[in-house]
């Protein structure tokens, strides 16, 4: 599935979600609804502002740059690395 795909997904269960339009949620990210379904189309590529701008309303911006969902992503754990025992450790 490719970034549009992924983008086009979430706006729309965004949208749904919280009972929006496209006009508003393009309101809310500082975009014309014009601007955004381009965006959602793969006639423009979303940049830097725009991906923050999205997470910020609450968008999984990791899931439609990789295609994998926060929850997917391996949490750093620092017991998996060989190193000698801590006093915090026991």
């Amino acid at each position: 599935m490719s970034i549009e795909s992924r983008l086009k997904e979430e706006i729309n269960g965004y949208i749904s979600t919280n009972n929006l339009t496209l006009k508003k949620l393009a309101a809310e990210v500082g975009l014309t609804p014009g601007s955004l379904y381009n965006y959602m189309n793969g006639v423009s590529h979303p940049g830097n502002k725009l991906r923050e701008r999205l997470k910020n309303v609450g968008i999984d911006i990791d899931y439609i740059m990789t295609g994998r969902r926060a929850e997917d992503v391996p949490r750093f754990n620092p017991l998996h690395y060989h190193r000698q025992p801590t006093v915090e450790d026991l």
